[in-house]
This record gives structure tokens, sequence and C-alpha cells, in this order.
């Protein structure tokens, strides 16, 4: 299925759906997910949706989810696009990305920014981290969180996990020779940026989410390489809502600086999680051409009357406090649309 500003949407449904505890579904691919189910529905199990991490000696980011990196442009964490041991920027989705640090008189890639509009509507998935510089060797982002949707016609229960986090970003594992002055006595590389969260939404008649996990979190920013003694950090990932990533840390200057200060990448942004109930924003009136205009029962099953005008009994009973007119039907029997019951002559 097409949809306007972002990416399409597989849709699989069922007549009633049901995911049973211990039961797992990954779910990949380009477009977004939406599973449908015409009757009731049960999630007990774990369905995930999440972006790939980054890795070393690489330059191309982790997988994102179904449906991330659509049309992410300034929301995906930028490279450092040096040749320096900086770090990248990590993903925005409902905030921003982290920023990536520099290292070694480098500059860290930029943060994604939030998106213009929440990823629930288009429904669409989060951003790729940024990669770190190329001094030693590049490090990749990690993936965008994916989008998943769950419709229920009848009744939603989710006692299971829903996941669709941003993956984090390469941590290096490498190493280069230069003018080391120590303490490593060679430079290590800097760290990826991490993907930002992706878009849950669970819908249906009623949804019961008591005991459930729903997280779409962003990705943390990678490390410098681990095996040498490094000040810079990757920064944290954003794990709730509306959380930016965090800033990833090193230690900047210019020319042979100290070889302990390559940078972190930045952390991805916390993306979407949504619960819609199909009665709370449905609307209901009465079609009629009577004066003054019937309301709706608290079932929305009947239309009840709200003066006697409306009645052929001509006395309207006032037993669901709905009238706005003369109601004159006094507390006895009444009939579905609140009118006094007609009584046959003798």
């Amino acid at each position: 299925m097409t949809q306007t500003a972002g990416p399409a949407i597989d849709v699989l449904a069922f007549q009633g759906l049901s995911i049973a505890a211990g039961v797992t579904l990954d779910l990949t691919g380009r477009n977004a997910v939406l599973l449908v189910s015409f009757g009731d529905a049960t999630i007990a199990g774990a369905i995930h949706a999440d972006g790939g991490g980054g890795a070393p000696n690489s330059t191309a980011a982790g997988a994102s989810g179904p449906g991330g990196n659509y049309s992410c442009g300034g929301s995906a964490g930028a490279s450092s696009g040096d040749g320096h041991t900086s770090g990248g920027g990590g993903g925005g989705a409902s905030a921003n990305g982290g920023i990536g640090a520099g290292g070694v008189g480098g500059t860290g890639g930029a943060a994604g920014a939030a998106f213009g509009a929440p990823a629930t509507s288009p429904l669409r998935g989060g951003c790729p981290g940024g990669n770190s510089g190329s001094w030693a060797c590049t490090s990749s982002g990690g993936g965008g969180g994916g989008a998943v949707q769950v419709s229920a016609k009848g009744a939603l229960v989710v006692t299971g996990t829903i996941t669709a986090s941003g993956g984090n970003g390469g941590t290096s594992n490498c190493t280069a020779a230069g003018c080391a002055p120590g303490p490593n006595k060679t430079y290590g590389g800097g760290g990826g940026g991490g993907g930002s969260g992706g878009a849950i939404v669970v819908e249906g008649s009623s949804v019961t989410t008591a005991g459930a996990v729903l997280v779409s979190n962003g990705g943390a920013g990678g490390d410098p390489t681990p095996t040498l003694q490094e000040l810079g950090k990757g920064g944290a990932a954003g794990t709730a809502s509306t959380a930016a990533g965090g800033a990833g840390t090193g230690y900047v200057n210019d020319g042979c600086g100290a070889d302990n200060e390559s940078g972190g990448g930045g952390g991805g942004a916390y993306g979407y999680a949504q619960t819609n109930v199909w009665s709370a924003w449905a609307t209901y009136s009465c079609s009629t051409t009577l004066s003054p205009v019937p309301v709706c029962n608290a079932a929305h099953s009947a239309c009840l009357c709200v003066d006697d005008s409306n009645c052929s009994t001509g006395a309207c009973v006032n037993a669901d406090g709905q009238c706005t007119g003369t109601c004159s039907g006094g507390t006895g029997a009444r009939d579905g649309t609140d009118c006094r019951t007609l009584t046959a002559a003798p």
C-alpha cells in the first residue's frame, strides 16, 4: 500500500491474530509493516523491527528496519568527513541525534535533526547514524529502527514485546601508525553514530498493554578502539519519549595530538510509540429530521429523544439525563428511545 510522504506499507491481513508467548516475529525489508486483524488480536510473544548495528572497517551503515531510512536527508547522522579519528553523528527522529565528537585534530559528524512530523502518520522508521573519520579505519553508523503497526477491529491485548529500535554505531577495532606521542604509541579509530528509533503503533476497539514492552529506542554511539587507552566514549541512546541522543566525547588537539583522544559517535534519538483506541476518536451522531435533534446513547446503539415533541407518545422520559427540552414522561416505563411506553386502552 502506498502512502504520501512515507515508504510503502506491506499489509498482512488476518481474520484473527495471535502471537503466542515464546514466538518471535522478525520483520525485515524496505517497507513498513501493518498487521491487520478483522477480529481480536493478542501479542504475547515478540515482534522485532530493529535496525542493524554499524561495523568497524566499513562505510556501509547497518541495515535499517522495515520502513526505515526513508528520505532522511538532514535527519540522518552526518559522517565525520575527515581523515582523523572523529565520531559520526547520531540519527534524529522524535528529537535530534547526538553530535559525534572530534578526535585528534578532526571534526565530529553533525547530529541528525528531528522529523518535521511524527513517524506514526505517515508510518515511517528511523534514520541511520553517520560514519567515523577514516584515519586508522572507518566505523559505520547504525541503521534506523523500522516501522510496525498492529491494528485490530476488535480488542487488542499486548503482553509481550514490540521493538523498533535503532542500531548501535560501530565501535572501532583498528590502529594506525603516525606521530603518536602516547600513551598508546599508536592511533585508534573513532566510533560510528547510532541510528534513531523507528515507530510502533498499536490500535483496536480497546487496547490493553499492561506488562507489555513497546520500545523504539535510539542506538548508542560507537566507541573508539577499546583495546587502547581512550578518553572518548560513544553518546548515550535516546531511550524515552522525545529523548535526544547523547553527544559523543573526545578530546581535540591540532596535528599530532595525544593518541588517546579519538572521538565517540553520537547516540541516536528515540523514535515513536503510540496507542490508538477507536472509540477515543470516533464520532457519532443521529441522522434525523426531528427537532430538536436526538442524541446517541452511551453505547452508540440508539438515538435518545431529548424533548416531548420527539416522542410518538408525546412524553419523553429523562432516564438518561439527556433531555434538552421538555420531558413530561416522569420515571415510569420507557422504550428504547426514552419515550413513555404506550398503554393499550381496555
